[in-house]
């Protein structure tokens, strides 16, 4: 009998350990967000003091650079002179509409405006006019390859 009683003692335990050590707890889910990569060609202007990639609901007014108007960044390590940078930002608002991926760098802070745009997500049907991105909860965005041509652009 009592070996009968360690043999289930046994046999419960070791159902408890494979139990419970193998509970799949699932997939967690994904995060809403928009990734893609951005390319610079040209030199970086000594100059820059900051960039970032930045994402907005809406284009304000003047294309005014206010960190208060930003609902996600990430910011660009422009010391390091990078020639190309993959980036994930996840929106304060979650899911929705936002209609403004820019990049951005900014020489001298007294003078922030239109011109430290470097290059904003457009789609290949208008590429003269940004394009809304319509995120849904649990979304992966792929705004695929911002360029920025240090040749090309000018900023205080």
């Amino acid at each position: 009998m009592k070996r009968i009683s360690v043999i289930f003692l046994a046999f419960v335990i070791g159902f408890s350990v494979m139990n419970f050590s193998c509970l799949d707890h699932g997939i967690e889910p994904m995060a809403t967000k928009i990734v893609g990569t951005v390319v610079f060609t040209g030199e970086w202007p000594e100059q820059t003091t900051f960039s970032a990639v930045a994402l907005a609901t809406e284009r304000p007014p003047g294309d005014s650079l206010k960190i208060e108007l930003l609902r996600g960044y990430q910011i660009i390590d422009h010391q390091a002179a990078p020639e190309t940078l993959d980036f994930e930002i996840y929106p304060d608002g979650g899911a929705g509409e936002y209609c403004w991926l820019i990049v951005a760098a900014i020489g001298n802070m007294d003078s922030i405006d239109a011109r430290n745009i470097l290059t904003e997500y457009t789609t290949p049907d208008n590429p003269d006019e940004a394009a809304c991105i319509e995120l849904a909860d649990n979304m992966v965005f792929d705004a695929g390859t911002l360029f920025v041509n240090f040749d090309e652009v000018y900023y205080p």
